[in-house]
């Protein structure tokens, strides 16, 4: 569901479409980072399939949660609104949103310190740097070959060991 209206006011809270925000930003960045196809993420129908609509959000409220770039760098969702009849039979709206994968960047929120997730099954994971640095040298955003690794001091190498290579090379 896009979000759940306040049974006494009918209206979503801030907090409830914070959440539902949060919910989007983590599964289109899972999405573009860890599928290859990609995927759809349906707003609108609960999770037990019925169809609830956006009705209940106001167009800012819709706004907040279809600006995907406001949201996350480096993708490139496409956000699209159809036409339905929600459970009650009355004419509503759902939304797809289809995130492709992001084949030459990390899909993560902007500033200075960005989040991305991963999807492992059904759940969406917080990457940590380890995996933010696996997922760049796997979609050769870096080469691993030319990453630094540490500062060269001639008395790391063990001499035995470079003359052997150096005769064997040589040969």
């Amino acid at each position: 569901e896009a979000g759940r209206a306040d049974a006494t006011t009918g209206r979503v809270s801030p907090s409830e479409l914070k959440s539902t925000r949060d919910q989007i930003k983590e599964t289109i960045s899972a999405f573009a980072n860890s599928n290859k196809d990609g995927g759809v993420l349906v707003l609108g129908i609960s999770k037990e399939g019925k169809i609830k609509g956006l009705s209940h959000l106001d167009d800012k409220q819709r706004a907040s949660i279809t600006s995907i770039d406001e949201l996350l760098r480096c993708q490139a969702t496409q956000v699209k609104l159809f036409d339905c009849q929600n459970e009650m039979g009355v004419p509503d709206q759902i939304c797809l949103i289809y995130a492709p994968q992001a084949e030459h960047g990390i899909c993560e929120t902007p500033g200075k310190s960005p989040l991305g997730w991963i999807r492992r099954g059904p759940q969406n994971m917080l990457m940590d740097d380890v995996r933010r640095e696996q997922l760049r040298r796997d979609k050769k955003i870096i080469d691993y070959e030319r990453t630094y690794c540490c500062q060269y001091s001639p008395e790391d190498i063990d001499q035995g060991v470079l003359q052997e290579f150096r005769r064997a090379r040589v040969s």
